[in-house]
C-alpha cells in the first residue's frame, strides 16, 4: 500500500485506522462486538508497521538504520510496558465498601483466573509464536545473504524467495 500511496500516507491512514477502531471499541456492546473492533484497530496496526520499517530504510543511511530499526521495533513493547506501569500508579478503586466475592456466575478472583489451565496453554502458545516469528524475521536477511547469495535489495527480495533451495 505505502509502495502506491507513499509512506506518509500510508503511516497517518494506518494510524486513523487503529484509533477509529480503539475510539470504536467504547460501543462495543458483547465480546464478539469487541473482537470485531480490535480487529479493525490490528488492520491499521498492519498498515503502520510495514510502512514504518520502508521509512526507517529510506529516510536513514546505511550506517544508522541497525539502531533506527531497534527504536523502532522496541518502542510498541515498551509502550506497551510504560501504559501497564502508568495504569499501576493512576487506578483507584471505587470509594466505598469492599466488592462482595462473586458467587456463581458472576466474576472469579483473579488467584482463580490465574490458575486456569487454558489461559496458560494459549499464553505459552502465543510466547512461541512470537519467538518463531522473531528468530524467523531475525534470521532471514542473513539466510537470503549467506545461503541464497542475495544482497534482498528491494529489487531482488522478491526472486530471491524463489531461488530458496528446498530440502527434501
Amino acid at each position: 500500500m505505502a509502495d502506491r500511496s507513499g509512506v506518509k500516507r500510508t503511516l497517518v491512514l494506518g494510524q486513523v485506522v487503529i484509533a477509529a477502531g480503539l475510539i470504536a471499541v467504547n460501543t462495543s456492546g458483547s465480546f464478539g462486538v469487541l473482537i470485531v473492533l480490535m480487529a479493525r484497530a490490528g488492520f491499521g496496526y498492519g498498515m503502520v508497521n510495514p510502512t514504518s520499517t520502508k521509512a526507517v530504510v529510506a529516510w536513514f543511511p546505511p550506517r544508522q538504520r541497525a539502531t533506527a530499526m531497534g527504536l523502532k521495533q522496541v518502542g510498541l513493547p515498551f509502550g506497551g510496558m510504560l501504559g501497564a506501569v502508568a495504569s499501576v500508579a493512576i487506578y483507584h478503586d471505587p470509594p466505598g465498601p469492599p466488592a462482595p466475592r462473586a458467587g456463581p456466575g458472576g466474576q472469579r478472583p483473579i488467584s482463580e483466573v490465574l490458575m486456569n489451565r487454558d489461559l496458560w496453554l494459549v499464553a505459552l502458545a502465543t510466547l512461541v509464536f512470537a519467538a518463531m516469528r522473531t528468530a524467523w524475521m531475525a534470521f532471514l536477511a542473513l539466510y537470503l545473504q549467506g545461503v541464497v547469495r542475495s544482497d534482498a535489495s528491494r529489487r531482488e527480495l522478491p526472486t530471491a524467495k524463489a531461488r530458496i533451495p528446498r530440502h527434501r
